[in-house]
């Protein structure tokens, strides 16, 4: 899961005052440190404590930072549940941009009781280069869950440079025809010109 920063305040509460605060953390289990920092003029006093964070339903996909050009991958999804009792949970995934999703988009997944269960979902990254956004999403018992996760699909190739040069006499034209190696977005031509 993604770390868990968040910073709020600050609170002005008067002597004696007391004040309560609720926040949500979405996709997130696992136990946060919450800490309290208090100012009173020049004096200065702090507290801290570790507090359990649980959702009735998480789905947390695994996928690496990169792919290359037409990598085939298969996304694990791990499908946390809490909910007690029997219950079928559906996970959909949606691939957008440079990423295509090959088979089913929906799988189900029946729970007799709490615990965690993983479903394999089959990707395949486009011809083209581009920024690949994968949108999980879980619902059953009662309740939902959703997780997005982006990548980029780059080329596996090195650069490639082409160098053409010609003498053109006085008075003289030339036309020549580019062919371009590469895919059309990295694709770059420039002349440079001399006088002798």
């Amino acid at each position: 899961f993604k770390p868990v920063v968040r910073l709020v305040g600050p609170f002005t509460l008067k002597a004696g005052q007391k004040a309560g605060h609720s926040f949500s953390i979405d996709n997130y289990i696992g136990s946060v440190r919450v800490m309290a920092v208090a100012v009173a003029g020049n004096a200065f006093g702090n507290h801290s404590s570790v507090m359990t964070v649980r959702q009735p339903l998480m789905v947390l996909g695994t996928l690496p930072r990169l792919l290359r050009q037409r990598d085939e991958v298969v996304m694990p999804v791990t499908v946390f549940s809490s909910v007690k009792g029997t219950h079928e949970i559906v996970v959909n995934v949606k691939a957008e941009g440079a990423l295509k999703l090959e088979g089913e988009a929906n799988q189900k997944v029946i729970f007799e009781k709490e615990g965690e269960k993983m479903l394999r979902f089959k990707l395949r990254a486009s011809s083209e280069s581009g920024t690949a956004r994968v949108t999980i999403s879980a619902s059953g018992g009662g309740h939902q869950a959703k997780e997005t996760v982006e990548l980029s699909v780059q080329n596996p190739n090195l650069r490639t440079y082409e160098v053409k040069s010609l003498m053109l006499e006085k008075g003289k034209a030339v036309r020549h025809e580019l062919n371009l190696p590469g895919e059309k977005p990295s694709q770059m031509a420039s002349v440079e010109v001399s006088e002798l």
